[in-house]
């Protein structure tokens, strides 16, 4: 990169960057849309109860009341933006900070389970799919006709098929499993397929100045956004910069917190740099050069 001032055509021209609000209102006010990467649990609507089991080793997955267990929902990307997630697009879910993936059972074939996958990435035979609910609605030729392009928000109702053949439902004994049969005649057999994303991940409200954050499922939904006490909720830490301390905030309370080693692994080696420059004491000059070494090369082999 060169300087602008390099160039005859550019030399002591002014830039200015801008966002057109009315395009790309800002802040946003979206925190009740759905995006991927985020953190939810998975509740059915017919029986109130929420998805339950993460043993992989049970081979299925059961439905109890008030169980809590996160689910993250994956893209078919492998590295994909961080952007909403839209009625019609291929999607998985997993437990996160690990390599289950919910997807159909390999012992039985009829049930979902958790399956390893080797990398965090949804194929289109794994692949799930979120067809927005209306029980006044009765089921047309094509089951994606008027679906697709909308967002996902949470407190929609909505089914989950499989693979596009087949819908994802409860049985008896309130295991998910997979029903290879038409919205009508889950109905007509009185299948629980109705499902509700509750969100589990932080939203950041302005409180006296500052950006604190707060679990969604704290909060109300306001169309596409989210309130907490009559306050914007953001999907930022910072909360886009709107609160007048969002900045001393977020880095003394955010990065100190995501990298505690090497902070102080740097704080320490000034201080004995400092101290050995004051005392004319070399060998604890020598010794904060070391440690910030050390904290170089684990830098280094950590990449």
């Amino acid at each position: 990169m060169r300087n602008k001032d390099d160039f005859p055509d550019t030399k002591d021209l002014s830039t200015y960057t801008f966002i057109n609000t009315k395009v790309f209102p800002y802040p946003p006010d979206d925190a009740n849309i759905v995006r991927y990467n985020d953190i939810i649990t998975l509740h059915n609507i017919e029986t109130n109860f929420n998805l339950s089991t993460t043993d992989s080793s049970k081979g299925y997955i059961v439905f109890e009341k008030n169980s809590q267990t996160k689910l993250k929902l994956l893209s078919q990307y492998p590295h994909q933006l961080i952007h909403n997630i839209r009625y019609g697009e291929l999607i998985g879910m997993a437990l996160p900070e690990t390599n289950l993936l919910l997807r159909q059972s390999e012992y039985i074939t009829h049930l979902f389970a958790w399956i390893s996958i080797v990398s965090w990435r949804v194929f289109e035979e794994d692949s799930l799919i979120l067809i927005k609910a209306n029980e006044n609605e009765t089921l047309p030729t094509n089951p994606y006709d008027g679906k697709v392009g909308n967002y996902i928000q949470y407190g929609d109702k909505f089914h989950i098929m499989y693979n596009r053949t087949a819908f994802l439902g409860l049985d008896g004994e309130n295991k998910l499993g997979i029903f290879s049969v038409s919205k009508d005649d889950m109905i007509s057999k009185q299948v629980p397929f109705t499902f509700q994303f509750i969100p589990k991940d932080n939203g950041y409200y302005c409180n006296v100045g500052k950006c604190n954050s707060i679990s969604l499922d704290k909060t109300v939904p306001n169309g596409e956004g989210r309130r907490y006490k009559n306050q914007t909720i953001y999907r930022s830490p910072i909360c886009f910069g709107v609160c007048p301390n969002t900045y001393q905030s977020f880095f003394l309370t955010n990065i100190v917190k995501q990298h505690p080693i090497e902070i102080t692994m740097i704080v320490i080696s000034l201080i004995l740099i400092i101290v050995g420059i004051a005392k004319e004491m070399t060998h604890i000059i020598i010794l904060g050069i070391v440690v910030f070494f050390i904290y170089i090369m684990l830098k280094i082999f950590s990449v």
